[in-house]
Order: structure tokens, then C-alpha cells, then sequence
């Protein structure tokens, strides 16, 4: 039985299950020096950001009737609408039949080991770490070892479907695996190499949307500051704390315009995949001052 992802699980996913982030227009590409803090106008409303803990995130089957099939779990935007991001969990063994979706996919292996290609027996494979990029109506196939389950964090770049195909793509494919040791990482500021660092997958996050995974050191603690687009992010690896420590496995969305801080507190870098609906801009923010 096919287990392509139902009419049925699409409208659950989007009904309220998980985080919504609020798109924002698109926004010049500049990035604020640090030094430079800007005091907010307290009469201003100041969007809230919110966050799910891995224990908390809500991971449904994509085919009710197959309870045993793939699980998926909305981190933010609404699959029937427009872009969103997503986790899905592929059971070990499971494959889907060659298909393909109209909308761009980009996502990151967290665990097992994934098949996906042409067909069941002509693919790449994707290892934990690594990175795969699917542009939209290339007829493909995915699969998952018998080894273990395999977790994939995504983004697709509008509406979600699944097209059944007739027949193998003949010829090159478009699509490219990265494995985890060759995703580049840049310095999110030159001057600082050692500090922050940011991964880009697909898009340009100077010119507009894009996803990528952003790097911070062990122990670091970022200013407060915001961005003027709204971006989604999944913890990869160690302990984010942007008010609460935030634990491997969650996800949090903030909103454009949104004041924070997202430090590492951990002993091992964090690692987090992040999508941004707009052009990456980092503005400081004066912090409140304190009530005696």
C-alpha cells in the first residue's frame, strides 16, 4: 500500500498542531553592527516567539489508516497554503514509490540513513548529517534502511502534494546530496571567525528566503537583537537557551521583529536548521533597563 502523504493528514497538520509563524515582507540585506543598539519604542507591541519542546512536538501519521507508516510533525506554516517547515519519520524499511512534489524541498538527515534517487535501485545515499536539496516536480524515490528510523527536518518552499509517477526520471536529476562533512560553514561575522557561523542550503539569505544551518560555539551567549523576517529553526545537537534551556529534538519560531537572545549553553556546539521566510538582517536591541 502506497503511503503517501493524505488530503486528511495535511489538513491536521495545519489545523493548529504546532507553532505558526506570521510571514513578513521581504527586507533589505543588512546586517547591523553589533555596537550599535537600537532602543525599541515601548509603545511598540513586541511579537512573541514561540517554542515546543522535543518532549511536547506533535508527530502524526502522514496516512491516518497507516498508523505504522511515515509520522510527521508541522513545525510552522501550513502545507495547504504556502511554505512550511517539518519533521517526518521514516519507520526502518519503509519506501515510498517514485513520485514527486511541486514545491522545493530542503531538509537535513538527523538520524538513519535515507535512499533517494531515481529509483529503488538507483539512488544516493544520505547519511546522518547530511544535506539534501529536492527541486520541485523531479519524480523521485525515497527509502529508509532497515538499520533504524530515519528523521528528516525540512522545508518545502510552497504547497504540500504528492504526485504518483509512472516511470523513473531518464537522464541527469537535478537533485544533490551534501554530505555532513562537506556542508560549508561562513562566519556570520568576518571579524569574529570563531563565533557564530552559518550554513547555507538553499536560497540567498541576503536577497530573501532561504534555509540553512547555523552553528554557534559551545558556550556562547548572543545579544539581544532581531531580525526583520520570521525564521523557524529545529535543534540538531546541544542545548539552546533563549529564555529556557531548549533541549535537542524542539523547535521554536521567532517572529520578525521579535527581541532575543539564543545562546548555547551547552558543553558541545549547537547545531540548529533554521528557515527564514525573508533576507537575513541581525539589528541589535538595547536591553530594558532595570526597575529599582
Amino acid at each position: 500500500m502506497q503511503n503517501y502523504l493524505s488530503l486528511t493528514a495535511i489538513a491536521l497538520l495545519a489545523s493548529g498542531c504546532a507553532a505558526k509563524s506570521t510571514p513578513s515582507e521581504p527586507v533589505p540585506a543588512v546586517v547591523a553592527e553589533i555596537d550599535e543598539a537600537v532602543e525599541v519604542p515601548a509603545e511598540e507591541p513586541t511579537a512573541v516567539s514561540s517554542t515546543t519542546l522535543a518532549d511536547a512536538v506533535a508527530w502524526m501519521p502522514a496516512n491516518p489508516d497507516r498508523e505504522d507508516g511515515p509520522h510527521m510533525a508541522l513545525v510552522s506554516g501550513n502545507p495547504q497554503e504556502g511554505a512550511f517547515t517539518f519533521m517526518v519519520k521514516f519507520p526502518a524499511g519503509h519506501g515510498d514509490p517514485v513520485h514527486s512534489h511541486p514545491s522545493d524541498f530542503t531538509g537535513i538527515l538527523t538520524s538513519g540513513e535515507l535512499s533517494h534517487g531515481r529509483s529503488a535501485e538507483d539512488f544516493d545515499l544520505v547519511s546522518q548529517g547530511g544535506a539534501l536539496v529536492q527541486p520541485a516536480n523531479e519524480a523521485h524515490y525515497t527509502g529508509c534502511s532497515d538499520a533504524g528510523d530515519c528523521v528528516l527536518v525540512g522545508h518545502m518552499s510552497g504547497v504540500m502534494a504528492t504526485v504518483p509517477s509512472d516511470a523513473p526520471v531518464e537522464g541527469e536529476m537535478a537533485y544533490s546530496v551534501t554530505d555532513a562533512e562537506g556542508i560549508g560553514y561562513e562566519a556570520l561575522n568576518p571579524k569574529q571567525p570563531q563565533g557564530p557561523k552559518m550554513a547555507v542550503l538553499s536560497g540567498d539569505r541576503m536577497a530573501g528566503a532561504f534555509q540553512a544551518l547555523v552553528h554557534l560555539p559551545a558556550g556562547s551567549s548572543g545579544p539581544m537583537h532581531s531580525h526583520s523576517s520570521t525564521y523557524s529553526a529545529v535543534l540538531l545537537s546541544g542545548t539552546v537557551n533563549n529564555g529556557n534551556d531548549i533541549p535537542v529534538g524542539s523547535h521554536w519560531t521567532h517572529v520578525g521583529g521579535d527581541a532575543h537572545t539564543t545562546s548555547c549553553v551547552s558543553e558541545e556546539p549547537c547545531v540548529f536548521f533554521a528557515a527564514m521566510d525573508g533576507a537575513f538582517d541581525m539589528v541589535p536591541v538595547a536591553a530594558a533597563p532595570v526597575e529599582e
